[in-house]
């Protein structure tokens, strides 16, 4: 007798097949293919139900369980229903289900045979749960739902629709705050292009402040995006009701940023997917989580390798990030009087400012550029944010942010005298290049502009390559 089950791998639930036999030998259930211990415990819990329930158990016959695939090693808190199902069905004890294909089921069971649904069932994606899976009572989720009370009811299950898209998104509410319009615009460009954006300059000037704010003005999530999301911090029992934010500390190491363990979990970085991750002090991180970033930030994924087993999750996210620009912090570029270092201190300092991953950053902003007019309401942020995304919906059909936009795409905005006479011609990397187009495309959408005005590109190309520019001036 064959049904599907699950198990669990990182953050998600994924089918295995339950092969039974049973076979002459001693009267005892064994599971085979690299079963965990609560798989295995689950022996006493079949047994216990069944004798309670009325059914009978095999007598001097042996319960073979064979779970595939055999290589993996398999955690699972459902196994006990399809087990103690398709031993009721290969028995003849009750009729097996009609249908070409095994039937899926996922349940925990108590010691008196009643069927409780495991919380993580939640967690299954919707293709595998299409067929139906039979398991305990509860509330409608995703795909349908053969809800049983206890074993004795296996052949009258209660189906139960799956429920539509209602969960509804809490977005964090705003503070009661007004910025000057630099840093308003700085913000409004950041949130709706999500643009990953280092932020420098002395204490005090509002780094925090704005890399905080940009949560709550970040748009609603693509349903597919936040869907996966959410069953990454269910697994970890973090209930989620919008996009991530995730804030490690700087002592955070680099396993625990990744990911790691056997088999591979996911770490900081897949948390932070389909949201932001803001990295406070950014150059008191220690270099190894630095780079780790890397390949996120590019590709938006991580594998993993962990004793043979490999992984591929998920890290889609945006990055803000803040630093001072000198061992006491108040270094500025151009506003030498303030800082209190030597210039051999000032050059190490900011040395571990440039290179491969600092070029992953598509903006810099010196805080202190910023002004003291404090006359923008952070509600007036969120409303150009979300009509800048609007916009770029609804003219370009375009329903992924800026940031992924490809170099064909965004010079479609551009005219021929811009690309050949507006763009910097020295010192500009594809990478950078790139990033500048995309920004200024951003700026576009904020001003509800299809084409990309030469305003747009002076204002990209300040805060995407001359402020790069400014920090390779110091020099030991």
């Amino acid at each position: 007798m064959k049904v599907i089950s699950f198990m669990r791998d990182g953050f998600e639930l994924v089918p295995i097949e339950v092969e039974l036999s049973l076979s002459p030998g001693l009267p005892q259930i064994t599971f085979l293919g690299l079963p965990d211990a609560v798989i295995r415990e689950s022996v006493g819990r079949i047994k216990s139900a069944l004798r309670h329930q009325g059914f009978e158990l095999p007598g001097a016959r042996q319960v073979l369980v064979q779970l595939r695939p055999m290589h993996l090693r398999k955690s699972s808190r459902g196994l006990d229903l399809a087990v103690a199902s398709a031993l009721l069905w290969e028995m003849g004890q009750l009729p097996k289900p009609v249908g070409e294909t095994p039937p899926r089921v996922y349940g925990e069971l108590t010691l008196k045979g009643e069927i409780l649904r495991p919380d993580d069932l939640e967690d299954l994606p919707t293709e595998f749960g299409s067929a139906g899976v039979l398991t305990g009572p509860g509330g409608p989720l995703g795909f349908p739902v053969l809800a049983v009370q206890q074993l004795r009811d296996l052949q009258s299950p209660i189906w139960v629709e799956p429920r539509g898209d209602e969960d509804s998104l809490v977005r964090p509410s705003l503070p009661d705050l007004r910025l000057n319009a630099a840093s308003a615009e700085a913000a409004a460009v950041i949130a709706a292009g999500e643009h990953s954006a280092l932020l420098a300059g002395p204490p005090g000037t509002g780094k925090s402040t704005v890399a905080d704010l940009i949560h709550g003005l970040l748009p609603p999530p693509a349903a597919g995006a936040f869907a996966l999301a959410k069953r990454i911090h269910r697994a970890r029992g973090e209930p989620l009701r919008w996009r991530p934010l995730v804030k490690p500390h700087h002592s955070v190491t680099s396993l625990a940023m990744t990911g790691g363990s056997v088999p591979p979990q996911p770490g900081e970085i897949t948390r932070a997917h389909s949201g932001l991750m803001i990295l406070d002090e950014f150059l008191e991180f220690d270099p190894a989580v630095q780079e780790s970033l890397r390949e996120p930030l590019e590709t938006g994924g991580i594998r993993l390798a962990r004793a043979g087993q490999v992984r591929q999750y998920p890290a889609r996210f945006l990055l803000v990030a803040t630093t001072n620009l000198c061992p006491c912090g108040r270094y500025l570029p151009g506003r030498d009087e303030l800082c209190r270092c030597t210039r051999a201190r000032k050059a190490n300092y900011l040395a571990r400012l440039r290179g491969p991953f600092v070029d992953r950053f598509h903006a810099l902003l010196f805080t202190p550029r910023w002004g003291d007019s404090f006359d923008v309401d952070v509600s007036e942020i969120r409303q150009r944010v979300d009509a800048a995304v609007e916009y770029r919906v609804r003219t370009r059909g375009q329903l992924h942010p800026n940031t992924t936009l490809g170099e064909d795409e965004v010079r479609k905005g551009l005219t021929a005298f811009q690309q050949k006479h507006l763009l910097p011609m020295g010192g500009l990397s594809r990478r950078r290049s790139l990033a500048l187009l995309r920004v200024a495309r951003t700026f576009a959408d904020l001003d509800a502009s299809d084409e990309i005005r030469n305003e747009h590109l002076e204002k990209a190309t300040e805060i995407t390559f001359r402020s790069f520019r400014e920090l390779e001036r110091v020099d030991a």
